[in-house]
């Protein structure tokens, strides 16, 4: 891979955890750990990947299936973790002093090479954000977890090649599902998760708009209310986008880059 571009591996993603590892070639970082740090390093392990590359950790929002393993994780390997300033002060009572630091959605940051800024997101836990990062000549968003994606927020990814998003929740079957009313509404929020109706709107504006958007991955998808045949039937009858995407299956491990290729892993 040429130093100029962005790899990721997505490590995990569902109700059950969620961890996002990026590569710029000399260094990586990583968006989110839900999972225990065994099963963390066992999923790392599986690719052949040295942890001790990753230099930084950024934080979307403390919800057990995105911060489970945060602590550990930050403990074990000693690395900054990234978090809105909402939730610094908060955060930082659980981690080694000196390891947490805040982010603002109003600004963009630059670290060797790496620009990222974070994206605003409407979601029932404090100080939920997206993440957008450039290097090079590539750019990735990722947006998971809220219930809208407001216009000014949409207008930021406007030159992102890939597009990391969720497709929580099919609203049939979230209607007929187990879960309470209470937790109905509140997934089906402007502050739960995106349907997938939602969030094949939210490409096909983005496509309409972003003539480089090359590759879209719908992940997150909810293990009680959504399946992989629900959202393929919302994308045959709706997507008017016609790049290339993939949705991520729970327990499935996916690669990409913004070079053009994309493979999956076991």
């Amino acid at each position: 891979m040429e130093d100029s571009h962005l790899s990721f591996h997505i490590l995990g993603s569902g109700s059950s955890g969620n961890s996002y590892l990026f590569d710029v070639g000399k260094w990586s970082f990583l968006v989110d750990n839900g999972f225990g740090l065994k099963d963390w390093e066992s999923r790392v392990d599986s690719i052949n990947y040295d942890p001790r590359r990753i230099k930084m950790c950024f934080l979307t929002h403390t919800h057990g299936d995105h911060y489970k393993g945060i602590g550990p994780l930050i403990r074990k390997y000693n690395i900054p973790l990234l978090v809105h300033e909402d939730i610094a002060v908060k955060v930082s009572q659980d981690l080694p002093e000196g390891r947490v630091f805040s982010l603002s959605h109003d600004r963009s940051y630059k670290k060797d090479g790496l620009q990222f800024s974070a994206i605003k997101l409407n979601h029932d836990s404090p100080g939920t954000i997206g993440f957008m990062f450039q290097y090079g000549s590539s750019a990735l968003a990722l947006v998971s977890d809220t219930g809208e994606l407001p216009l000014e927020q949409m207008s930021l990814l406007n030159q992102i090649q890939i597009l990391l998003i969720e497709a929580n929740y099919c609203p049939d079957l979230l209607e007929v599902g187990p879960y309470p009313d209470f937790l109905k509404r509140r997934i089906a929020g402007t502050r739960g998760h995106l349907s997938n109706q939602q969030a094949i709107d939210i490409v096909n504006q983005i496509g309409s708009a972003n003539t480089k958007l090359e590759y879209v991955y719908f992940c997150h998808l909810s293990d009680s209310n959504n399946t992989f045949e629900a959202l393929q039937k919302a994308i045959d009858n709706d997507m008017a986008w016609n790049g290339d995407y993939t949705i991520c299956r729970k327990g499935v491990t996916y690669k990409g880059n913004t070079i053009g290729e994309v493979c999956l892993g076991g």
